[in-house]
């Protein structure tokens, strides 16, 4: 794990995302303490549940909202 400044970010930001993008993690230091790490991106996350599945665990109990507010206004009407 390499340290760099916020000089050397601002400088050199191509040179030093580069490292990060090959897999280096780097610290980056402001007035001689840690403020922030620099590292690749995590590929192997779990990506979010399609629409569609999440819409097949979804269970209807009772009347949907539609047709709730189809009875109210029946009932309103007589």
């Amino acid at each position: 794990m390499r340290t760099v400044s916020v000089r050397e970010m601002r400088t050199h930001i191509s040179k030093v995302l580069e490292e990060a993008e090959k897999g280096e993690t780097l610290v980056i230091k402001r007035y001689g303490r840690e403020i922030a790490k620099l590292g690749p991106m995590d590929t192997e996350k779990e990506k979010l549940p399609s629409l569609e599945e999440m819409r097949r665990t979804i269970e209807c109990k009772g009347n949907t909202l539609s047709q709730d507010i189809l009875d109210s206004r029946m009932q309103e009407r007589f």
